[in-house]
């Protein structure tokens, strides 16, 4: 047997108590256009979303007082935009890195931030259209499509589901989207307007009830589920999730009960994500302990030419005579060698003894001095000449 998410008898109850209020629904447009601008809505609907409309009310004053157009919001830092809300805003990163994401999506399709080129579509592509929008949740995009298109829908959210769970309305296990798809199913379109702002001052009630723990609802209804093993929570796909700044890669970061990476404080660091319209890159992870490089082996130059030899030192000590036996081995030379050995010593002495040509003559001090410093040579023995004889005595000239 199947169980209704929502029990029907409570539910009508619950209409015919809040059917007749009208919330202030806070827009964000400019007060001179002739229809709401769909930028305008999401805007709108991100701060609606697991909030109530006095707290939207509130935020979407700060915007407008701290930002000039929709194009200087979709710029800002997650951080910042946590700063113009405020930081005890129900959810506020979650919500502020979202809609930064959202905007961004679209000003990467149409270059431009507005969603005014889905006025002259159907509604089938204008739903498809929002609900593909990067890291929309299903209250934001039929919010979205019920302010700015009039599409006859009913936003749920899990602050809803939790309040509808405490009255009794809807079961335990019930999860967002079967409750929304029972609304669809059941709730006829001309009713849709209807239900909607009687579920927004509901949730407005239950949420003033509970106080200061208000923002809890949506925690408890998640808790009970993951008590029960089920799993059906709206997240950022993890490889779209900047690192914290520790380094630690995208996507391995431990998650909290909403879905969120952990933060190491209430003001995240300012990590801007991957987007196209913005790229900017991240952070290096540098290890702690850095390997030291390599020794480099030395390379010697050998130079390309040998150094001359530097001569031997003589030696202090003189050679030792040669022995006999050495003089007595050593051969004679012969008669015939002996002579032309003569002969060549001869030739030099000639060639030294033969003075310069044409030599000036020198003065008698300086041959005086030459005589005194040169030895004298000994006198060569003449051979004994022969006795001369005596020249015969001519004849004696007669007289005529």
């Amino acid at each position: 047997m199947k169980i209704d998410p929502i029990r029907a008898t409570k539910f009508a109850t619950m209409l015919r108590k809040f059917g007749s209020a009208q919330p202030s629904i806070p827009t964000i447009d400019a007060p001179d256009v002739e229809a709401p601008d769909g930028i305008g809505a999401l805007i709108t609907a991100y701060m609606m979303w697991d909030a109530t409309p006095a707290l939207a009310t509130a935020a979407i004053a700060s915007i407008r007082r701290e930002t000039v157009d929709f194009n200087e919001l979709r710029v800002l830092l997650e951080g910042e935009v946590v700063a113009i809300i405020g930081p005890k805003y129900p959810h506020a990163f979650e919500r502020a890195e979202r809609l930064h994401r959202a905007l961004n999506d679209v000003y990467k399709r149409q270059h431009r931030t507005s969603l005014d080129h889905l006025r002259s579509q159907a509604r089938r592509e204008q739903r498809a259209y929002v609900e593909g929008i990067s890291c929309i949740v299903p209250f934001v995009a039929h919010r979205t499509l019920v302010s700015a298109f009039q599409h006859p829908l009913v936003p749920i959210d899990d602050t809803t589901v939790e309040a509808m769970h405490l009255q009794g309305i809807a079961d335990p296990l019930a999860t967002t989207d079967l409750v929304t798809a029972w609304m669809h199913k059941h709730v006829k379109a001309d009713d849709a307007a209807r239900v909607h702002r009687a579920l927004l001052a509901f949730t407005e009630d239950a949420w003033k009830s509970a106080g200061r723990s208000g923002f809890r609802l949506r925690e408890n209804l998640r808790d009970r589920h993951e008590k029960s093993g089920i799993v059906a929570r709206p997240k950022i796909p993890p490889e779209a999730v900047a690192p914290v700044g520790d380094g630690v890669p995208a996507g391995t970061q431990p998650l909290n009960s909403a879905g969120m990476p952990n933060r190491p404080s209430a003001h995240p660091t300012r990590v801007p994500l991957q987007i196209v319209a913005r790229p900017l890159v991240r952070p290096l992870a540098v290890p702690s302990t850095v390997a030291p490089p390599p020794p480099v082996a030395k390379i010697e130059i050998k130079p390309l030419v040998k150094p001359a030899a530097s001569p031997a030192p003589k030696a202090l000590v003189k050679p030792a005579a040669v022995t006999k036996s050495a003089k007595q081995t050593k051969s004679k030379p012969s008669s015939a060698a002996r002579a032309k050995i003569l002969a060549a010593s001869k030739k030099s002495a000639k060639q030294v003894s033969k003075p310069a040509a044409r030599e000036k003559p020198k003065s008698k001090a300086q041959t005086k001095v030459k005589s005194l410093s040169k030895p004298k040579p000994k006198p060569k023995s003449k051979p004994k000449s022969k006795p001369k004889s005596k020249p015969k005595s001519k004849p004696k000239s007669r007289g005529r």
